[in-house]
């Protein structure tokens, strides 16, 4: 996604239209990392298509629905809490597709009992959403960590 900021329509139509979508895009960016948080194994495959692709980096770690909740799923369940915090997201809507790039601070607690001891880490998500009959949904999600820090029993891992 360029650094750029997307070109706002001139019709009060259609900024209304891109307003509104933005919006939702960006609810369902927030939507995500709550999900994952909550461990919601009912909300989360309503945020994503059926065909969706999730990397870390350039390594694809799942595809499809199905694949990707159960690996989604089953990081998260390793820590006994997650806090994943997406911020700043730069959205470009074109029509029924778009994009978007948010940054991204993960706080990953083993033990419960052990707060203070966290494995940490920063990077951003790149994601492609398609718009369906009820609403937009992440197509696409790459992760891509540039930061890692903290204690914790394991390392923050794909």
């Amino acid at each position: 996604m360029p650094n750029t900021v997307p070109k706002v329509p001139t019709s009060l139509e259609e900024q209304v239209r891109w307003l509104v979508d933005r919006a939702a895009v960006g609810d369902l960016i927030t939507a995500f990392s709550r999900s994952l948080d909550a461990r919601d194994e009912q909300a989360l495959p309503t945020l994503v298509t059926e065909d969706v692709v999730f990397a870390f980096g350039d390594q694809v770690l799942a595809t499809g629905r199905e694949a990707f909740v159960g690996s989604a799923l089953g990081a998260m369940g390793r820590y006994a809490a997650t806090w994943h915090c997406p911020a700043h997201p730069a959205i470009d809507v074109d029509g029924d597709t778009a994009v978007s790039r948010s940054y991204h601070t993960g706080i990953h607690l083993d033990d419960a009992k052990a707060p203070h001891e966290h494995g940490d880490g920063g990077g951003w998500y790149d994601c492609e959403y398609r718009r369906e009959a009820d609403g937009w949904r992440l197509s696409r999600i790459r992760l891509t960590i540039v930061w890692t820090s903290g204690g914790g029993d394991r390392p923050i891992e794909k």
